[in-house]
């Protein structure tokens, strides 16, 4: 019950204390408030871009395996796979055929081309060639109509299943399905509307593209065009087992004989998840040192101000020894005062970032970050500012509880 009530009556001093020079402890926090924005924000960026990074490599699958020529994350060796056989069709047809462990495969070929419906047409937008499968290998729906059926693929019928960027930009005030568009100066009949499926950290959008049956493709592209299979495993925890199929009889459909080197990659969403660690955690530890720096001048700023604040009242720390107060209770009221001065420091700091955060977001029209501060974010902001101040009280608190209370009395 003393203990309680000593500090209660601590916490009423310090607090006290710093009313009576509120001036200077405003100008004090200074230092926390810029910490606590600085370490808040930069958690909230690199937080939204990881997240962001993560979800837009989730359109690959996680369970998808895409066989090309080239190595997807070859980066200056890309020349090493140019002069690779290409891989077309008939050789996904025939892995198909080969393989017992995968749920799907679909060849996938693609050009950027242009979109006309009326008088409004879209540019750029990729013409993508596969088979009815595609949807099961991708897990992207429909939002409106169908995909194209079997019967459909196999006869290479002019049918196409729209992305919901494509909609939006041909028929802002109609329904597309059943509509007959221009895809670079042949006609296809419009069977459905994709569903959403956003964007890569907002530059890429898969949402501005249009899947076609991959005969169609080639009547109007040719044959001579990069194709790419994609075997979707079917659970993420049949993934090793479904390559280790898809090297052997790869290596079959390809001719390649004992001994040769593989003339194909296999990719997934992993390989660029991997390649792409270094540069997050490089990314982190900048984050983190530049918060730590300015926590670090905040703190000294506070146990400077603390020092000033123990030597101008010298006297009344001996006044109240005198009285009977006891170490522990001098260390408490000083302690105390430096991490209310902190924890005053990081409530306004929150505040400065939760205003900063939406200002970049819509200023900056950056859709992948989240609008608010997530929880996590701020209860270690306030409990790092209260850490801070802490830290850089103890020792002026410490030498405020050992003055000698003769010594103090007779400060001046």
């Amino acid at each position: 019950m003393l203990l309680l009530i000593e500090l209660r009556d601590g916490l009423i001093i310090a607090i006290n204390a710093l009313r009576s020079n509120l001036l200077r402890a405003t100008l004090t926090t200074l230092g926390i408030v810029i910490g606590i924005t600085t370490v808040t924000i930069m958690g909230w960026l690199t937080t939204g871009l990881n997240n962001a990074f993560i979800n837009s490599l989730s359109i690959l699958g996680t369970d998808v395996i895409y066989i090309d020529k080239f190595e997807w994350s070859g980066g200056h060796t890309w020349w090493k796979y140019r002069n690779r056989k290409n891989i077309d069709v008939t050789q996904c047809n025939q892995l198909r055929s080969l393989l017992t462990t995968a749920a799907a495969v679909v060849p996938e070929e693609e050009n950027s081309g242009t979109v006309q419906y009326g008088d409004k047409s879209v540019s750029g937008v990729s013409i993508v060639g596969s088979s009815d499968e595609w949807q099961t290998v991708t897990g992207v729906g429909t939002d409106d109509g169908r995909f194209f059926s079997p019967i459909e693929y196999n006869a290479g019928r002019n049918v196409v299943a729209i992305g919901l960027d494509v909609q939006k930009n041909l028929f802002p005030n109609e329904n597309a399905v059943g509509k007959t568009i221009r895809i670079d100066h042949h006609d296809f009949y419009v069977i459905g509307v994709l569903a959403k499926q956003g964007s890569f950290l907002g530059m890429f959008s898969a949402d501005d593209r249009v899947v076609i049956p991959t005969k169609a493709f080639e009547n109007s592209y040719g044959t001579d065009v990069r194709t790419i299979i994609a075997v979707k495993a079917g659970d993420p925890d049949n993934i090793d087992n479904t390559k280790f199929e898809i090297l052997g009889a790869m290596r079959r459909v390809r001719n390649l004989r004992p001994g040769m080197n593989d003339d194909f990659s296999l990719n997934q969403m992993q390989q660029f998840v991997d390649q792409t660690a270094a540069i997050r955690t490089g990314i982190y530890a900048v984050g983190l040192a530049i918060a730590a720096l300015s926590l670090l001048v905040g703190g000294i700023g506070i146990m400077n101000i603390m020092f000033v604040s123990v030597t101008e009242r010298t006297k009344e720390i001996g006044i109240r020894k005198a009285l009977g107060a006891r170490r522990r209770m001098i260390l408490f009221q000083f302690l105390v005062e430096a991490a209310v001065l902190c924890l005053a420091g990081g409530f306004v700091g929150l505040g400065l970032a939760s205003a900063i955060a939406p200002a970049i977001k819509f200023g900056f029209n950056v859709d992948f970050l989240p609008v608010f501060i997530p929880p996590l974010f701020i209860v270690l902001a306030v409990g790092v500012s209260t850490a801070v101040g802490i830290v850089a009280g103890f020792i002026p608190a410490f030498r405020a509880s050992r003055l000698d209370p003769v010594e103090s009395l007779r400060y001046e």
